[in-house]
């Protein structure tokens, strides 16, 4: 998919970096952020967000921010955290293995 953004978002920035370098390497656009934004029109331009679950500091809120941002969501989980919580969403566990997160994302561009 060409002209294809991603905004990654996850809190440590080594990690954030590693995976903006990961999904650039496929040909996409990356934008990083640190913090889950509060505001939809901050995800404007995005195709897809990946978003590591430490940077969503409460669960129980998690599927209504998530769900206000409009877009589609690749969560990257650490299963004993969130175990049942999160089946509505495409999910890559960690520790992440590169082509899993790959497949997470074209999955969720291209359904």
């Amino acid at each position: 998919m060409p002209n294809t953004a991603i905004l990654v978002i996850a809190p440590e920035a080594s990690f954030r970096r590693s995976l903006g370098f990961l999904l650039e390497s496929e040909g996409w656009q990356v934008g990083l952020l640190e913090l889950l934004p509060m505001s939809p029109d901050t995800v404007d331009g995005f195709n897809c967000l990946v978003v590591d679950d430490a940077a969503i500091p409460d669960r129980k809120t998690a599927q209504d921010r998530l769900v206000h941002l409009r877009q589609p969501v690749v969560l990257l989980v650490e299963r004993q955290r969130w175990q049942e919580e999160v089946d509505w969403l495409n999910c890559v566990e960690k520790p992440l293995f590169g082509p899993s997160l790959i497949g997470a994302v074209r999955s969720v561009l291209f359904s």
